[in-house]
This record gives structure tokens, sequence and C-alpha cells, in this order.
């Protein structure tokens, strides 16, 4: 009986010994499937994130209506893309890859595949719905520099991987043009300004044009854009300033605004540099801004309301000052809700550069911001930001001005900013051909 009991007491020890050895075993399985599968998860989420440009489709619930938003997860953690005008933001995962980390912004992922991406703010922000391409995304600014034979075209390419990019264009959507910007060879994870100068252009034309950009997922193409080349027509003030002319509808515009220092009779408009004297005159005159004589040059001169009203005109001989009916005319021709961006000059050379991109100057136009100068105490402000022209419609004691700035797509007006008899705040002037 000694002996049975010392071997039952042998073979209890071996199998609790047994049992425990299985149950570190088993927990040691589930410790490393755990690990496992954290790591996996977290892997995966940094794999989609990283494998794609994405697009945000939505915000706040709203649906975003912006061509030239996208992002990029980089996988040594920077963010780069548009994102509220943004560049360059950080970015990184927690709690498991279940939480994106946007610098300080922390969003929970709702959703997360190859092609969707939804987040939720933690704190403050709204939520966002991403959609993603394969590998880049190829978006058409818009023109700058354009003449009667020539223009620059403007674009970017933010990718994934290494690509190609050329622009295609011509007098339609068949385009058979091709021309290969000086940056064609795009290296990976990369958003890049691209840019053409195309010469050899037909003078009152209507162009078509797209970038394409190839690389090993396919082809991509940008949406197409249209520009038109300037008149063969121009006008001569009498400074002897040369203005080229672009026709929009039926109406025919200075492309650029007034230069001239003399009414249309040679006599001369007095230039008023001192702030003081600026906001008590009571007769005509005009200023560069910052009296600054180059920046006329390309942004043209800025006139007080006295000016205007002179009976002996600013306007070239033929031509007159535009009126609210002309602006009228041009803003229902392009669309009221659309005009700003399609006469604003595209790129960053003039305007601040924010919404610069979401300028085309399809129609030839070419607003560039001039800035003004203040009635108040003769300052000038918002060069790069604003442009404003004097409209020649006025009533007994008011002229009226129209206006956009850096960041409307709309052109607004008429306003009645200020007394006509005071006519002390300096704009700019566009004229239109007389009919």
């Amino acid at each position: 009986m000694k002996t049975n009991h010392v071997h039952s007491s042998l073979i209890n020890s071996k199998l609790k010994k047994g049992i425990n050895i299985s149950l570190l075993f088993i927990l040691g399985l589930l410790l490393v499937f755990t690990i496992s599968c954290k790591k996996d998860y977290y892997n995966l989420n940094f794999e989609l994130l990283t494998s794609a440009v994405w697009i945000r489709t939505q915000q706040c619930e709203a649906p975003v209506d912006d061509s030239s938003n996208f992002a990029i997860f980089k996988p040594d953690g920077e963010w780069y893309g548009e994102f509220y005008g943004l560049l360059n933001l950080t970015w990184r995962l927690k709690d498991n890859g279940k939480t994106l980390v946007i610098n300080q912004s922390e969003y929970v992922i709702e959703e997360l595949t190859s092609t969707i991406l939804k987040l939720n703010p933690i704190t403050l922000g709204c939520s966002m719905t991403f959609e993603a391409l394969a590998s880049v995304k190829v978006t058409a600014y818009g023109v700058t520099n354009l003449t009667k034979t020539s223009a620059n075209l403007l674009g970017s390419v933010a990718t994934k991987t290494r690509s190609a990019v050329s622009f295609e264009y011509g007098v339609s959507i068949s385009y058979g043009g091709t021309v290969i910007p000086a940056n064609s060879s795009l290296h990976d994870v990369s958003d890049t300004l691209v840019e053409c100068r195309l010469t050899g252009l037909l003078p009152e034309t209507i162009y078509h044009y797209r970038i394409k950009a190839v690389n090993s997922s396919g082809t991509f193409f940008s949406k197409d854009l249209t520009f038109k080349t300037f008149n063969v027509e121009t006008v001569t003030d009498c400074d002897g300033n040369i203005y080229n002319t672009i026709t929009i509808g039926t109406q025919i515009w200075m492309a650029e605004n007034l230069k001239t220092t003399k009414y249309r009779n040679g006599d001369p408009i007095p230039n008023v540099t001192d702030s003081t004297q600026w906001i008590k005159l009571s007769t005509g005159s005009y200023c560069n801004y910052n009296n600054d004589v180059t920046n006329a040059n390309n942004y043209g001169r800025l006139y007080n309301g006295c000016a205007l009203g002179d009976s002996r005109k600013i306007a070239p001989k033929g031509w007159h000052v535009a009126s609210d009916d002309d602006w009228t005319k041009l803003t229902d021709y392009l669309g009221v809700f659309v005009a700003g961006s399609k006469i604003k000059e595209s790129g960053p050379s003039h305007w601040t550069s924010l919404n610069c991109w979401e300028s085309t100057n399809e129609s030839g136009f070419t607003a560039l911001p001039s800035g003004v100068r203040s009635s108040y105490d003769g300052k000038f402000i918002g060069i790069g930001v604003l442009s404003n022209w004097w409209s020649s419609t006025k009533d007994t004691t008011k002229i009226s001005i129209w206006d956009t700035d850096w960041f409307s797509s709309n052109v607004r007006g008429p306003e009645w900013p200020i007394s006509f008899e005071a006519g002390l705040d300096g704009y700019s002037v566009r004229c239109v051909k007389d009919d």
C-alpha cells in the first residue's frame, strides 16, 4: 500500500506539472497570437494609408468640391498634400492602429479599406471621408503669361510612384499637340508643380489642354481646361501704353488694367503720392501702388473717383470705363458664381497662393490683385489679394465698384462704397470697346 501511495503521488505530481506546462504553452500561444494580431492590424492600417493618393470627398457630412485637394501618407510619418491650404503635416497611428493622429488632432478610423477612409474627430474638428486613387492625382490649374500666340500652362501631379508627365493641347478635345515640361520625370512620393510654355499659337483662338501622367499603374489624365489667346487688335492710350484685348461674349475688353497718366485730350492727371493730400483731394488724381512706378507695369495704376467723373475722360478714344451693364454682361456670360475664377490669372506669381489654383483665367481677362488705396488714411492695402475696379455708373452722389479677391470664385457688384463728390479711394480701371 505504501508503494502504491508513492506511485500515485508521483503520477499526480507529473500530471500537475504537465498541466501547468500545457497551460503556460497555451497562454504563450495566446499571447503570441494577440501580439501578432495587434501588429498585423497596425501594419494593415499603415500599409493601406501609405498605399495610395487620397482625395477628400466629404467633410462635416457635406460633399467636398475641390479639385486640388489630396493627401499622401508618407511612410516616414509626413502627411504631404493640399489640405485646408496646408502642406507637410505629420501623422501617426495609435491605439493599435485605431486612431489616426494628424499633427495634434486625433481621429477614430471608422473605416479603412483600399478604396475608402472614414475619420471621426475625437475632440474638435469635422468628420471626413477620403477616396483612394491608385497612385496619382493629376490636376490642371489654368494659364498665366497669356499673349496673342503663347501661354504658360499650369498644373500639378501628386504621385506615389515614378511618373512621366506631359501636356496635351489643341483646338478641340482631340488635342493633337504634346509638350514636355522640364520636370517631366517625377520621383516616388511627390507633389510637383508642372508648367509648360506653349508658343506658336493662333490669336483669338480657344485651346483645350490636359495633363497626362504615365506610371506602372497606368495612364492618368487631368480634366480638360480651355483658354483663349488675346486678340490681334490692341489699343494705345495717350502715354503710348499698348494694351492687349480679349473678346468675351459680345464684348471686347482690355486684358489689363489702365495705366495712363493723361486724360484723353492729353492733359496730365496729377500723381499724388502724399497720403494726407490724397484724402483731401477734390479733383482727379492717380497713384502707383506704394508709390512704386514698377507696380504699374504689372498691375496698372490706381485712380480716384474724381478722375472718372472728369469730362476729359481717362479711357482711350473709342473705349469707355466699364459700366455696371458691362460688368453684368461679363459675369452673366461667364456664370455669376464662377466668373471670378474664370477672370483671375492662375498660379502664385501675383495672387496669394491659397486660392490661386482654383483660378483658371479661362476668359483671358487676366485679373491681377492690384490692391487699393484707402480714402480713410491714404494707405495702400491688398496687393496680392484684392482686385477692385471702378464702374462708370453713378448717381448724383455715388459711384459704384466691382471686385473680387484671392478667395472668391465670383465677382461682386455693383457696390456703392463712397461719395462720388469725394472720390478718395484709389481703384483700378478696366475699359471696354464702344459698340
